[in-house]
């Protein structure tokens, strides 16, 4: 099965590099963000709505074959966005929806919109949300590299509120890292969005375990073929 994929903030299509070649069975499509990556020379968008869109329109070509979508933190809720877009165009829609390390989408507005003023305060407040190491944060050469698009993605995140549930007719696997402090209050449950089974299961490891723990990509692989093998 084709799965595109969606990053954490500040994250590129380079985050899933480590996995592209060990979950057996699945071709593993990362959607890069405009702003990101290999990307980095076109704009960063300002809200949600802007990166499903341009998500769809790198995804147009390839609809033509079964597929998932797959998103950790931020493209949890990407991923999401992006389905619910699908099923609004008309356009194919996705056998399966992966979301790791994330809450289901806010349907509310979030309460404190008051954004780190320095550098410093907002690094400060997004540690251990981030991959990217500190001190590369900080160096001055790499700023429109990582720290540009980092400040960004959270700044979109801040904003974004899910206006229209759309209930899903794939179903959902979401998956959770055991401290992981984004999910710990347990306010995760994506099942209200699904029409079919939505399956959870949890890793040992902290916000980043999808892309560390080793158990990640045999799970991935046993539950994405299966799911192919009943749509193909």
């Amino acid at each position: 099965m084709k799965l595109f994929c969606f990053a954490h903030a500040g994250g590129t299509a380079a985050s899933f590099g480590s996995l592209i070649k060990r979950v057996d069975g699945c071709a593993l499509v990362p959607v890069e963000r405009s702003g990101h990556g290999t990307r980095l020379a076109e704009p960063l968008l300002e809200s949600m709505k802007d990166y499903v869109q341009d998500a769809i329109k790198q995804m147009d070509a390839a609809l033509d074959e079964p597929f998932g979508l797959l998103g950790h933190s931020m493209g949890a809720w990407q991923a999401y966005e992006v389905a619910a877009a699908l099923y609004r165009m008309g356009l194919p829609r996705p056998a399966v929806l992966v979301v790791s390390g994330n809450t289901r989408p806010r349907t509310v507005p979030k309460l404190d919109m008051t954004e780190p003023v320095s550098d410093q305060a907002f690094l400060e407040s997004v540690r251990g949300y981030t991959s990217i190491p500190v001190e590369i944060l900080h160096r001055p050469e790499l700023r429109s590299v990582f720290f540009e698009p980092l400040r960004s993605d959270f700044s979109v995140l801040d904003r974004y509120v899910c206006c229209e549930e759309i209930v899903l007719e794939c179903p959902i696997i979401s998956l959770y890292g055991s401290v992981d402090p984004l999910t710990a209050s347990g306010d995760a449950d994506w099942s209200s969005l699904t029409a079919d089974r939505c399956e959870e299961y949890t890793f040992v490891g902290d916000h980043f375990f999808f892309y560390e723990n080793e158990k990640v990509p045999r799970y991935l692989a046993s539950r994405l073929n299966e799911r192919e093998s009943m749509v193909c």
